[in-house]
């Protein structure tokens, strides 16, 4: 620092300290002293420290000048509000929430899609209001319950009931036939505290009640032959006689020994011939499923299927036979099966 730089600062210094004696702590003059004294001191490189403080302090005399001035005017004061920075809070986690819902829909029963639907996007525009952010989190919510019910609709809504979207499209898509089978159907009728779609060519015949249950028949209108294919759904008690084991018996043998002679003898089939029975679930239903075959009263063999499963402490039989040359047309209406369902709120015994 050079004796001129040296000389210029202290009198400056001097300055500042006339100007703090003649006008106090806050006059415009030891504002305008301190700006010239913080200029010099910048030149100083081991004195720029000071010339900030020094400068802030010139600025801050001046911001309570223009104040007070701006008050003695009557103008009315500027209120600054303190920033609040927003921290990730409540909202984030109701949008979470938000997301879970949405993903989980596609993995419960389809039963619960439309409730989880609404509380999944009541909770997603809860966190965008609180939030004023978190639109990724409501587009999540809007992609997992679009694919929830694209998914679910993959089937008709007979078919699959206790599934979840995700199954019912997983379904649909490795059986399209019996699907499209399926489709073909007509509206889902009542049969006793059951539902079942049919195809539409089926027309109910009689009603029927036996010492071990009751049963329902149908029939498709008469082929220039003179056939028809021929359908039933039967309900039976199970057997409660312990002497020959009935009530430990498991589906298969209960298909077997108990349920395929009341068919044969419902539909008077005689040289009678049946498959292995095989399980197979459906809407919540363990069915054992047994192909058979057997001489109507016309001599003529006629083929058929027959769905057994258990309902409580009751047998449920859906069968259904044609002539063996139309055994090929058979398949859409075995296909009804997988409509067959509890009727909703329905907890009393038929038999």
């Amino acid at each position: 620092m050079d004796d001129q730089l040296a000389e210029k600062l202290q009198q400056a210094e001097q300055a500042v300290k006339e100007a703090e004696s003649a006008g106090g702590q806050n006059s415009l003059e030891l504002a305008d002293k301190l700006t010239r004294y913080a200029a010099l001191l910048r030149q100083v490189s081991s004195r720029k420290l000071e010339a900030v403080n020094v400068e802030a302090r010139a600025r801050a005399i001046r911001a309570k000048l223009y104040a007070a001035q701006e008050q003695a005017a009557g103008l009315p004061q500027p209120i600054i509000q303190p920033k609040v920075q927003a921290t990730p809070g409540f909202s984030l986690y109701i949008g979470f929430l938000a997301v879970f819902m949405a993903l989980s829909a596609l993995f419960v029963n389809q039963l619960y899609l439309p409730w989880l639907s609404i509380l999944s996007f009541a909770a997603a525009i809860t966190d965008v209001v609180l939030s004023r952010a978190g639109f990724w989190r409501i587009a999540l919510c809007f992609l997992f319950i679009g694919a929830a019910w694209i998914s679910a609709k993959a089937l008709p809504d007979n078919m699959l009931v206790d599934g979840s979207p995700l199954q019912r499209f997983t379904y649909a898509s490795e059986y399209s036939e019996v699907t499209e089978l399926v489709k073909k159907l007509g509206k889902a009728k009542t049969v006793f505290s059951y539902q079942i779609c049919l195809p539409e060519a089926l027309q109910e015949s009689k009603q029927y009640t036996h010492d071990w249950g009751r049963a329902i028949s149908w029939l498709t209108e008469n082929r220039p032959d003179g056939t028809a294919e021929q359908f039933a759904i039967m309900i039976m008690k199970m057997p409660t006689s312990t002497g020959n084991g009935f009530a430990s018996r498991s589906l298969l043998k209960l298909a077997k020994d108990v349920a395929m002679p009341r068919i044969f003898e419902f539909f008077n089939l005689a040289e009678r011939g049946q498959e292995a029975p095989v399980l197979e679930e459906v809407n919540g239903f363990e069915f054992a499923k047994i192909n058979y075959s057997g001489n109507a009263d016309d001599g003529k063999l006629r083929k058929g299927f027959a769905y057994i499963g258990k309902d409580k402490q009751t047998l449920i039989v859906v069968t259904g036979n044609d002539l063996l040359q139309y055994g090929d047309q058979l398949e859409e209406l075995a296909a009804s099966i997988y409509t067959f369902a509890k009727q909703p709120h329905t907890w009393k015994a038929e038999l």
